[in-house]
């Protein structure tokens, strides 16, 4: 059976000016891609029926499968149905069952039921309705020739639920010959996009009939491996290839995180380990606590944000405040060591640095962050220099945090 290919689109200014994050479409085009539909476009439009007439027909004379996120609300910018019924040649008819089910949500949270919460009951004649699980913007399913058009809410929670339970059924019947295309996902820290596809190239090429993607976010590299079905045996040895090459950068297989390879890592070696933080403000902590299992070995944590709090909860040293400053290779050295003893934990680590955006010097610009590791008497003790915002370096860093407890602890 030839390929399917499916077209996505977000629609709603606030996305189209990035106010938004669309997270619904990359959540979306994974989920395709794993049941062998391939997301041929994706498309961002605004709250302008004509552009989004002009979207719509473009998608319709392209792939199979048209899907729509957002525009089911009650306002007047919410222009889905009204779009979809123009250009499917259709008119809009009320539905009796989303009538009934947008009342009840309304009546559930005492909203009262007025006119204009009433358009989200009517849809394109000849559609079947997606039930919404929370929310009062049922979708619906059309079929248009042999093309199968579907709209879901673009509220995250609500969209995944209409997907998983409803549409991915609608598809399942409608193409029954879908096959589901291998793929697998390798995770990499500290590498630049760059770098890493100067290391896989010469891998890749002995293995043609294997396709590949690359996402970066704070540090950490996502590589995607794909294949036609019926060839996954494929990608074993590429991986395979791969992690020789590069294996202190590789820290795992599949959609897992640095925290969790440090929560198993440190937890299967039978250490503890403690925190001290000031720059980051308890977001390595966070990170590592959104691991189940990780009580087994973090024993505590502590923010100390202050010189004062830095003195008196892990006894770091007034003269060695004074001489070298909080954001200092002492000062690190000395939390982590701090911790380590007060806590009874096997390891210590000490994080300080100016997040920005203010508080830098020429001396010590925005972006300096010190990260040590204390298990003996000689803490390691690494300089960084990070980049963005100071949601960025604070992510950065505990980012790298993590990847210095991963290789200190690697078996």
């Amino acid at each position: 059976m030839s390929e399917i290919y499916a077209e996505i689109i977000s629609t709603g200014n606030e996305v189209l000016g990035g106010r938004i994050t669309d997270t619904n479409a990359a959540y979306l085009s994974h989920r395709l891609m794993e049941i062998g539909i391939t997301p041929a476009y994706r498309t961002t439009v605004g709250d302008d029926r004509e552009r989004y007439a002009q979207v719509f027909e473009t998608a319709l004379s392209r792939v199979q499968v048209v899907i729509t996120i957002g525009g089911l609300g009650p306002t007047e910018d919410d222009l889905t149905r009204e779009v979809c019924a123009k250009v499917l040649g259709r008119k809009l008819k009320h539905s009796p069952e989303a009538d009934t089910h947008i009342r009840s949500v309304l009546e559930k949270y005492k909203i009262p039921c007025e006119e204009t919460e009433l358009r989200q009951a009517f849809f394109p004649e000849g559609s079947v309705l997606i039930p919404n699980q929370s929310g009062t913007a049922c979708g619906f399913v059309a079929m248009h020739e042999d093309q199968l058009v579907a709209s879901l809410s673009g509220v995250p929670s609500e969209l995944e639920w209409m997907m998983e339970l409803h549409l991915f059924p609608y598809l399942r019947e409608t193409f029954p010959h879908l096959q589901w295309i291998p793929s697998m996902t390798a995770m990499f820290f500290g590498l630049s996009e760059s770098a890493l596809q100067r290391a896989i190239q010469p891998i890749l090429k002995k293995f043609p009939e294997v396709t590949w993607g690359m996402t970066a976010s704070q540090m950490v590299l996502t590589l995607s491996l794909s294949c036609s079905p019926g060839k996954e045996d494929h990608i074993g040895p590429v991986l395979d290839e791969i992690a020789g090459a590069l294996g202190d950068e590789m820290f795992g297989i599949g959609e897992t995180t640095l925290a969790e390879v440090v929560a198993d890592q440190v937890t299967g070696s039978g250490l503890t380990i403690a925190i001290a933080e000031s720059c980051t403000g308890g977001l390595l902590s966070h990170l590592l606590t959104e691991v189940s299992g990780v009580s087994g070995c973090l024993l505590e944590s502590v923010v100390t944000y202050s010189d004062e709090s830095k003195i008196k909860r892990l006894g770091v040293r007034k003269e060695i405040l004074a001489e070298h400053g909080a954001v200092s290779k002492e000062v690190a050295a000395e939390m982590a060591q701090g911790v380590r003893k007060t806590s009874g934990a096997d390891m210590g680590v000490g994080i300080t640095g100016i997040a920005g955006p203010k508080g830098g010097t020429e001396e010590k610009p925005v972006g300096l962050v010190y990260i040590s590791i204390a298990i003996d008497e000689n803490p390691l003790t690494i300089k960084y220099e990070f980049t963005g915002s100071r949601s960025d370096i604070k992510m950065r860093a505990a980012n790298t945090a993590l990847n210095m407890l991963r290789i200190t602890t690697r078996s």
